[in-house]
């Protein structure tokens, strides 16, 4: 179990430092507060749900990779991306629950707060894989 959390601890201190020249985990995965609230209200989510999907979306997912911006994708590909996630981290029910509400709910939050998309679309840019035969960007 130790060994388990310091490789977490590991990951999430690599996630920060390479991200941080770009983005802040503040900006990739914005904290649940006063900007959730009529988002969660709109959704008919509790904030407390929000708060845990959060904790899960920045502890689980570093797993297997750095914590991913939220605005990085559009809707339709996280409805394809967040299954696969879920099962791979093994979350139950609730825990599914909660963090697919925290992506959805923070993708409102983000594209009524132009400043953190700017930010969120500028390390977009700088981290996408260019293809020649499409865009891997929002849906």
């Amino acid at each position: 179990m130790f060994h388990r959390k310091l490789l977490l601890l590991a990951h999430l201190v690599a996630a920060y430092s390479l991200c941080a020249g770009c983005m802040t985990l503040e900006q990739m995965a914005p904290p649940v507060g006063d900007p959730f609230v009529p988002v969660a209200r709109n959704m008919e989510l509790e904030l407390s749900e929000l708060v845990k999907g959060r904790d899960i979306y920045i502890s689980d997912c570093v797993r297997c990779h750095s914590v991913e911006p939220i605005s990085r994708y559009g809707v339709d590909k996280w409805k394809r991306i967040l299954p696969r996630m879920i099962k791979d981290t093994k979350l139950d029910a609730d825990e599914a629950s909660a963090v697919s509400s925290y992506v959805f709910a923070a993708q409102r939050v983000l594209e009524q707060s132009p400043s953190q998309m700017e930010a969120a679309q500028a390390a977009r840019t700088e981290t996408e894989p260019r293809e020649s035969s499409g865009s891997l960007g929002r849906n």
